[in-house]
């Protein structure tokens, strides 16, 4: 068995909290946004890094925030790696929707009911199986600082080495020194066919705006 600590949207804030609910992981991913605005209260790109990598090997991508305040940072946009019999694949989140995933990170091979594609951005959380290829998505929400009245968060998923993970889901709440912790099911599709991503109301997404018709 593998454990996998699964971080997005750090934002350069890596609580305890955080660092000792991965304490055992085998492997740590991150997927992007790990840093902000330079800040005495916030830890550089490379800090964190190191910090995420004394507790285990930490594979991460770019996200947005990487690219404005971290020039030359050298993460790659996307990242593929295979744990205990689990194909994990990784992207930001700001460059493309699930559905885009779907067609643009597909595996020469084709997907699998083992893939898991991460991402983050949008802070918000979503685990469901996509109902047309039975990947699981998987946006462990952000466990940096407190945005858009969403609670701060990440998970922790466990391999048994044949394909099959449970997860949890991590939620930071002020004041208190450990995140607590729950068991997170995968939403399963209603149907065979392909089901609507429920980070469709994403707050950082911006309606498009509708012109008056003449």
């Amino acid at each position: 068995m593998v454990i996998v600590g699964i971080l997005s949207d750090t934002h350069g804030i890596l609580d305890d909290a955080v660092k000792s609910a991965i304490k055992d992981a085998g492997h740590i991913l991150h997927a992007g946004d790990v840093v902000d605005a330079v800040s005495q209260k916030r830890l550089s790109l490379t800090s964190l890094l190191s910090s995420l990598r004394e507790i285990a090997p930490t594979t991460a991508v770019r996200g947005n925030t990487d690219d404005k305040y971290a020039a030359g940072h050298g993460l790659p946009a996307t990242a593929v790696l295979e744990l205990a019999g689990v194909r994990f694949h990784m992207h930001h989140g700001d460059s493309m929707s699930d559905e885009d995933a779907i067609e643009q990170l597909r595996p020469a091979s084709g997907w699998r009911k083992s893939d898991v594609i991460i991402s983050g951005h949008s802070h918000q959380a979503k685990l469901y199986r996509h109902g047309g290829t039975g990947v699981v998505f998987l946006n462990p929400g952000s466990c940096g600082p407190k945005r858009f009245n969403l609670p701060r968060e990440f998970a922790v998923l466990e391999c048994d080495g044949a394909g099959q993970i449970s997860i949890r889901r991590f939620e930071l709440t002020a004041g208190q020194k450990e995140a607590l912790a729950r068991p997170w099911p995968i939403e399963e599709p209603a149907g065979d066919g392909p089901i609507e991503d429920p980070a469709g109301d994403d707050p950082r997404r911006k309606k498009k705006r509708t012109l008056p018709s003449a």
